[in-house]
C-alpha cells in the first residue's frame, strides 16, 4: 500500500490479502479476565474437585464454567487425559505457528503435571490434587489461547493512543462446553482465527523467519558505504550472503557468492529488498537501505508477532464497499464486493499529530472545500506569521471570524492589536476559502469520527514523490482524489458533472447514498501471495509500545475490549 515509481507496486501486495478466505466466526460475547492466580493445597490425597475450585483463587470465568458442569472435570476421565485433553495439548503446542508461545499457556506446567502417576478408576468428583490443578489449567489454556485467537493477546487500549476496535464477542465458557460436549476442540479453535487471507499468509511467512532463526538467522552486513553496480570489495561479499539469505538473491553458486563484483544481479537483488522495505527501489545500497538491512531478525520475527495480533482486530466484516488504508505504507485501497477497484498513496500525520487507528464510515464529498483551520494551527503556526505581517490572512485567502465558522461577522487583520491576542486567547475562528493555496485542495471526503480526521486532496502534490510520507497534521491527503470521487458518485452524478464541478469553484456537498465503511489499520509486516514479506518502519513507535505487552505472559486480560 504505496507509491512513487518502484513503490507504485508495492501497494499490490496487500489488496487481496484482506479478503475472506472462509466463513466468519460466528458472534457472541467475551468476558474473559483470565490470569492463572492458583493456591494449590499442598496434598496427595484425593479432593472434591468442587472443594478444591471454591477453595482456589481463580478467575470468575473458570469459577463459572465449573460450576455449571457440577464441578465435573473437563479433561480428566478416570485419571488421566481424554482425547479432548490430547487435542488441547496439541493444540496449544502448536500455538507458536500463529506467533504466539506455548509458555503463554502454562504448557511446562502442564507437561509436567501430566507427567504424573496415572490413577486408575477414580471417580471425577475425587481425584488427586495434582489432576485437578491439571485440569484447571487445561481450561485456564483453552480459554486464554481460545481468546487470544479471537481477539489478539493485546488489548489496544493499553496503548494509550487512540486505535478503536470492535472485537467479536464470544461467550468462551459456553464456547468450551460445545467443543467438549461435541468433541471438536481443534475445529473450535480454528473457527476463531481470523477469516482474512492474508492472516494465513503472514503465519508462513512467519514459519519462514522461524526456520531462518532456527539455523542460524541471517548473516547481517554491518555498516558498509555506499556500493553500487561496478564497485568491489569486502562488504560486496557480505551483501550477497545477506541478500541470499533473505530471499532476494537467488543465485547460491559459491563462486559468485564469493566473487566481491557489484554486478546487475546483485543491483537486481538490492531493489528487490528495497521494495520489500518500502524505499526508493533504485538499487544503490546506501545508508537507509544500509540501516534496514542490519535489523536483526529477531527483532522481524517479533514484528510479524505484533501484526499477526493486529489482524485478530479486524471488524469481521469490512463491508460491502470499503476503504482501508495502512497509515505505515502511505497507501489506499478502494474494495468493491470485495475487489479492489482504486489504489493510490496517501500523506498521513506527523508523529506529534499522529493519524488514529479508526474503523468509520465516508458520509459525503465536498467539492471546492473551505478549510475550518483548526484552532491549533491557528494558534501556534498562524498567530506568529500574522503578528509578523497583518496582511498574511488577507494574501492568503483566510477570513477571520467571530462566533464560529460559519459567522458572517468577519474581522479586519489590519485593525486588530495582534500583540494582545495570545495561543491562550485568540477570539477568532479562521477560515480559508476555497483556492489554490487551500490545503484541503478540490475534494474533501467527510468522516464521522470525534476526532475531525478525514480525507482530502492537496496541492503540494509533489509529496507522493516522497518514500516516507508522514507530513499532516493527523487527516489524509490522497494522491488521487479525483479519481475516487468519480467511483463513489458513479450512480449518483453523470461524469460531465463532476467534471464541470471539479473545474469550478462553487463549494458544493453532496451525501453519498452508500455509505462507505473507512478502515485505518497499522500494518508494519505483511506478505503478498509469494510469501515475501514486505516491512514497514514502525513510523508512530506502536510497534514498540505493544511488543512489551505482548510478551507479558502473567498478564491479566481485560473482561471487555
Amino acid at each position: 500500500m504505496k507509491r512513487y515509481v518502484i513503490m507504485i507496486s508495492l501497494p499490490v501486495f496487500i489488496i487481496l490479502l484482506f479478503q475472506t478466505c472462509r466463513t466468519p466466526n460466528q458472534p457472541g460475547e467475551k468476558t474473559f479476565s483470565l490470569k492463572n492466580i492458583f493456591n494449590f493445597p499442598n496434598r496427595t490425597d484425593e479432593l472434591k474437585i468442587s472443594e478444591f475450585i471454591d477453595s482456589t483463587i481463580m478467575t470468575a470465568d473458570v469459577l463459572r464454567f465449573y460450576r455449571q458442569r457440577a464441578y465435573a472435570t473437563a479433561w480428566i476421565e478416570r485419571g488421566k487425559i481424554s482425547k479432548n485433553g490430547e487435542e488441547l495439548l496439541k493444540e496449544l503446542k502448536r500455538s507458536g505457528e500463529e506467533g504466539l508461545q506455548e509458555s503463554f499457556y502454562d504448557v511446562p506446567q502442564i507437561d509436567s503435571l501430566r507427567s504424573g502417576p496415572e490413577v486408575s478408576s477414580v471417580p471425577n468428583d475425587s481425584l488427586p490434587s495434582r489432576l485437578v490443578r491439571l485440569d484447571v489449567l487445561m481450561t485456564t489454556a483453552f480459554l486464554n489461547y481460545a481468546s487470544d485467537l479471537l481477539t489478539g493477546r493485546i488489548d489496544p487500549g493499553e496503548l494509550h493512543v487512540i486505535w478503536e476496535v470492535y472485537p467479536q464477542k464470544t461467550d468462551l465458557a459456553e464456547y468450551l462446553e460445545h467443543a467438549l460436549q461435541n468433541k471438536n476442540i481443534r475445529e473450535s479453535l480454528d473457527r476463531l482465527r481470523p477469516a482474512y487471507n492474508q492472516y494465513e499468509l503472514l503465519k508462513k511467512a512467519f514459519r519462514k523467519l522461524a526456520a531462518d532463526q532456527s539455523t542460524g538467522g541471517w548473516p547481517l552486513p554491518g555498516n558498509f558505504s555506499t556500493l553500487k553496480e561496478k564497485d568491489s570489495g569486502e562488504n560486496v561479499i557480505k551483501l550477497k550472503k545477506y541478500l541470499l539469505a533473505t530471499g532476494d538473491l537467488q543465485n547460491d553458486d559459491a563462486a559468485y557468492i564469493n566473487s566481491p563484483r557489484f554486478d546487475r544481479q546483485l543491483t537486481e537483488a538490492i531493489r528487490i529488498f528495497q521494495q520489500r522495505h518500502g524505499l526508493k527501489a533504485d538499487g544503490v545500497a546506501a545508508e537507509e537501505t544500509g540501516r534496514k538491512m542490519n535489523i536483526p531478525l529477531q527483532e522481524r520475527i517479533d514484528q510479524v508477532r505484533i501484526n499477526l495480533d493486529r489482524i485478530r482486530w479486524l471488524p469481521e466484516n469490512f463491508g460491502e464497499k470499503y476503504i482501508i488504508i495502512n497509515v505505515p505504507s502511505f497507501s489506499l485501497h478502494y474494495f468493491e464486493n470485495g475487489k479492489p477497484v482504486l489504489n493510490m498513496g496517501v500523506v498521513v500525520g506527523k508523529n506529534e499529530n499522529y493519524t488514529p487507528i479508526l474503523n468509520d464510515t465516508l458520509y459525503s464529498v465536498i467539492f471546492n472545500p473551505s478549510w475550518n483551520v483548526p484552532a491549533s494551527i491557528a494558534t501556534k503556526e498562524m498567530l506568529p506569521k500574522i503578528r509578523k505581517d497583518p496582511g498574511y490572512p488577507e494574501k492568503n485567502n483566510y477570513a477571520l471570524l467571530k462566533g464560529s465558522y460559519v459567522s458572517k461577522d468577519t474581522v479586519n487583520p489590519q485593525e486588530v492589536d495582534w500583540e494582545k491576542v495570545t495561543k491562550e486567547h485568540f477570539p477568532y475562528f479562521v477560515v480559508q476559502e476555497p483556492g489554490k493555496t487551500n490545503p484541503l485542495g478540490k475534494l474533501e471526503f467527510m468522516m464521522l469520527n470525534q476526532y475531525n480526521i478525514y480525507l482530502h486532496d492537496t496541492p503540494a502534490d509533489h509529496l507522493f514523490n516522497e518514500s516516507q510520507r508522514n507530513f499532516s497534521h493527523g487527516c489524509i491527503r490522497l494522491e488521487k482524489p479525483a479519481e475516487l470521487a468519480g467511483l463513489l458518485l458513479k450512480n449518483q452524478l453523470p461524469e460531465d458533472s463532476i467534471r464541470k464541478m471539479l473545474s469550478g469553484k462553487e463549494k458544493r456537498r453532496i451525501i453519498l447514498r452508500d455509505k462507505i465503511a473507512v478502515h485505518l489499520i497499522y500494518q508494519t509486516a505483511w506478505a503478498a501471495k509469494d510469501g515475501k514479506i514486505q516491512f514497514r518502519d514502525d513510523i508512530y513507535d506502536f510497534d514498540r509500545l505493544s511488543l512489551p505487552l505482548f510478551r507479558d505472559s502473567d498478564k491479566q486480560k481485560v473482561a471487555e475490549r
